[in-house]
């Protein structure tokens, strides 16, 4: 008979654990190409690591449920599950239960595949549309506008840029998709309404989580929460001019992978 201590068990399910995320590191590379060209091998692998974190507290502990957690963390933003934009994914996963994670995980990937066709649309055409309108929108400084309009402004951009989104996700989740980069906003230096407006707008096109979010480490150094230090130019600035460059690197990395 074979007997395993606990110290032999535990590094066991580890060293699993390790193969597995080898494997989703190498696997979202082929499920998303552009990943590869936009994140180095380090910069995947906290995206695979936050993920399994992310599918284990929600008790998706089998391979399918956790490789399908993995998958929507790469296509919808590793803070998916949070995003009040994508209601369907906190109905879906449910209560944290290892017995039902297969059935969960089916339910979940029914409601991801009908807001990929519905919103990304073909062969991402609706997402790829609201990227170039997002670069248009961020080519140029953000339009100087007040406090008391912002909220009915970045609504106006935001059903602009991505309107198949707006549709699907509805006036009231807008509203408080702006409700929450107000309250954010200020955290990261961003002081002025047209500042707000941005971050609302990226909120919409990339996550309600993307500034915390290792899909997008340019952020990182454009903006640090709580950072005291005055930097020029300013915090709302640096963000537009760091979303521009983002967009044209993932528009030359999509052209070099399909010439």
């Amino acid at each position: 008979m074979l007997i395993l201590f606990d110290a032999q068990l535990d590094a066991f399910a580890e060293n699993e654990f390790g193969i597995f995320e080898d494997r989703m590191v190498a696997h979202c590379e082929g499920f998303l190409p552009s990943i590869a060209v936009s994140l180095n091998e380090a910069q995947r692998r906290k995206v695979v690591q936050l993920a399994m974190t992310g599918a284990e507290r929600h008790a998706l502990v089998s391979d399918g449920p956790m490789r399908l957690y993995v998958e929507y963390c790469v296509t919808f933003g590793c803070h998916f599950d949070r995003d009040v934009q994508l209601r369907w994914a906190k109905k879906w996963l449910g209560t944290p239960d290892p017995q039902t994670d297969m059935h969960r995980a089916e339910d979940l990937f029914e409601a991801g595949e009908m807001f990929l066709d519905e919103v990304y649309g073909p062969d991402d055409l609706y997402l790829e549309a609201a990227y170039e309108r997002l670069h248009d929108f961020v080519a140029a400084p953000i339009e100087a506008i007040t406090q008391d309009n912002m909220p009915s402004a970045a609504l106006r951009h935001m059903r602009y840029i991505y309107p198949e989104k707006g549709d699907i996700v509805g006036k009231k989740i807008l509203k408080a998709l702006v409700a929450h980069a107000q309250e954010v906003a200020p955290q990261y230096g961003m002081t002025t309404p047209s500042d707000t407006l941005l971050l609302a707008v990226l909120m919409n096109v990339l996550g309600q989580g993307c500034l915390v979010d290792p899909l997008y480490p340019w952020l990182g150094p454009c903006l640090r929460r709580g950072d005291p230090q005055p930097k020029t130019p300013p915090a709302g600035e640096r963000l537009r001019l760091a979303t521009a460059q983002w967009l044209e690197a993932q528009e030359a990395a999509d052209e070099r992978l399909t010439a």
